[in-house]
């Protein structure tokens, strides 16, 4: 959003900046709704807090920008960091994400041939080309988008990640669909002689098919792809999208984040595959131990805040999350009973 309108000499100061909604606060005496906003001060990259900003007299939705295309879609080279230019930074960043884009089902959008390149090009090579025989063109976009730029919010503190949120907020929602679907039905990653039946499940399995779909009563949606062992698959995760959510919960600008993935249409699934990835830390998998505790103790607690209407609840999930690994009866339970839950976007309990 982008602040406006403010009288105050403090808020005057703030006129023009962009910030980012990190949750709204329960109306007073029926004054307006006023949010929680991180608010950039671009003369020193630097965000703070403010509480006192009306949503509907002082904040302004900032378009969403267009879906990338061209020959040049997600080249950023690391000179392009090199200039004086304030804006250089968001702009970096802004480029890399145009790697995290797929077809959708109505055949309006596909992402144009490029050469994988720059900045991208490099992260996506220092996860081994051994582990990616198997992936199309477009697949590999997106693994070195994501290795990319969560690169860069782990290495650039506050400020990339500043940066980071901002480019996935401003771009079209398809970013966080891909962050969401990259997790809960990835492409098999991995040497295609290790390859088993499940991973050749991976290899069908088309994003661009389910991309747009919409959960009506008489469609199906899309469901997780098989679990995955493999060595480069979980250094794919790890240096991916699991730290990138690692780095956002760091900061106090994260619930922004983590409530736009629980908007998009495919949370449900990616929330089953993590609740399968916490299952699995207690039945010993190479993928349970490598990612249980890290969700249990950073990640899973960021959507407990945004899932559950009450603070006591939220306690108690936390509380839950603390207690070390989950029993051998619970983690039976989840992994019998994960595709339940949040069968529908819309299907948000406490249990």
């Amino acid at each position: 959003v982008e602040i406006h309108s403010l009288k105050s000499a403090k808020g005057r100061q703030m006129n023009g900046n962009r910030a980012l909604v990190v949750k709204r606060l329960e109306p007073v005496d029926g004054e307006a709704v006023r949010c929680c906003v991180s608010v950039e001060q671009p003369e020193d990259g630097d965000y703070w807090k403010t509480q006192a900003i009306q949503e509907v007299n002082n904040l302004r939705v900032l378009p969403k920008l267009p879906l990338p295309g061209g020959s040049q879609r997600g080249m950023a080279d690391m000179s392009d960091l090199m200039g004086d230019n304030d804006e250089s930074g968001s702009r970096f960043v802004r480029t890399l994400a145009e790697l995290l884009v797929t077809g959708d089902t109505d055949d309006t959008y596909s992402p144009s041939e490029i050469m994988l390149s720059g900045y991208a090009a490099m992260a996506f090579g220092r996860l081994g080309n051994e582990n990616f025989g198997a992936l199309t063109c477009e697949n590999m976009e997106q693994v070195g988008g994501f290795a990319a730029i969560a690169n860069l919010a782990a290495e650039g503190g506050i400020a990339a990640c500043q940066d980071v949120l901002c480019a996935l907020l401003e771009g079209n929602p398809m970013y966080i669909d891909v962050i969401c679907l990259f997790m809960s039905n990835t492409f098999f990653i991995g040497v295609e002689e290790d390859s088993n039946e499940n991973n050749r499940i991976c290899n069908t399995f088309d994003a661009s098919g389910v991309l747009g779909q919409t959960f009506k009563k008489d469609k199906h949606p899309p469901t997780l792809t098989p679990d995955q062992t493999h060595a480069g698959y979980i250094r794919v995760m790890n240096e991916g999208p699991l730290l990138l959510m690692l780095e956002m919960a760091k900061y106090p600008f994260g619930p922004a984040f983590f409530a736009a993935m629980q908007s998009s249409p495919y949370f449900h699934l990616t929330f089953q595959r993590l609740l399968r990835w916490v299952a699995r830390e207690t039945t010993g998998t190479p993928d349970g131990r490598a990612f249980g505790k890290k969700l249990r103790s950073k990640i899973l607690p960021q959507f407990g805040m945004l899932l559950f209407q009450n603070d006591e609840t939220t306690a108690s999930f936390q509380k839950f999350l603390n207690r070390g690994p989950v029993s051998q009866d619970i983690s039976k339970q989840i992994l019998s009973t994960a595709h339940e839950v949040f069968v529908t976007p819309d299907t948000v309990t406490s249990d």
